[in-house]
């Protein structure tokens, strides 16, 4: 297993573990737990999202893929029909 994803939260964890099984890849969240002990603060690096080894190159390539894409602003919101989710 490797990491591929290291998350500010566990929500961002989630996304991405749910883009990765939406093509077909396999994906778990390790140290979701660890961040409670921290306390309300974020503490860097604790929550990362894993993938088999075998799939970690092309898990790798979609997980840039998705944070290059634009962060819509409240203005691109108020245009995009309700049927497309928004990243």
């Amino acid at each position: 297993m490797q990491a591929i994803y290291h998350a500010p939260n566990q929500f961002n964890a989630q996304l991405i573990v749910d883009l990765l099984q939406s093509e077909g890849i396999e994906a778990r969240i390790h140290g979701a737990f660890l961040a409670g002990a921290v306390g309300e603060l974020p503490f860097g690096g604790l929550i990362r999202v894993m993938v088999d080894d075998a799939d970690g190159e092309r898990a790798g390539a979609i997980v840039a893929h998705w944070e290059a894409l634009p962060v819509p602003d409240d203005d691109d919101m108020e245009d995009m029909p309700a049927d497309v989710p928004a990243k």
